[in-house]
């Protein structure tokens, strides 16, 4: 079992075979702000692991494809999304920082959602995303 890269827990996210995958959103103390740049990291992982029923077949599979993150923002007021990074495929089961500049050029956004999805090669597989020691959201320029 992997230990969390700070702290005592993390967050674990799937994508499965059946074309469905997992997500987390987090509402802002504030926006980012359109055409500002903001810096932002987090440690991702894989588990090598992790056991569960594909969706496909119904029988237990092991959900270890690489899998990649992609961090959308939100704007609940004028349902305006952006897709704003995404990670490469993690298929590593050490944590590694990752380290990402979100650059709204869309609308100003109050939630950012962190989702899992399909690494390139891997459509329609089960894997997981494992998130950990996630950063504040600095602003780096207007």
């Amino acid at each position: 079992v992997l230990k969390a890269q700070d702290g005592k827990q993390y967050l674990g996210l799937v994508v499965r075979d059946n074309n469905t995958w997992e997500g987390v959103g987090q509402k802002l103390d504030g926006f980012l702000k359109k055409d500002s740049s903001y810096r932002f990291s987090l440690y991702l992982s894989r588990s090598n692991a992790y056991q569960s029923l594909s969706r496909v077949t119904g029988k237990e599979a092991n959900y270890n494809a690489p899998t990649i993150l992609k961090i959308w923002g939100v704007n609940h007021e004028s349902n305006q999304e952006e897709l704003l990074a995404q990670s490469s495929a993690v298929g590593h089961s050490e944590w590694t920082l990752y380290t990402f500049i979100l650059k709204p050029t869309v609308a100003d956004f109050d939630e950012i959602d962190l989702m899992a999805y399909y690494g390139p090669g891997y459509e329609k597989t089960n894997g997981n995303l494992l998130i950990d020691n996630c950063s504040v959201i600095e602003k780096i320029s207007n």
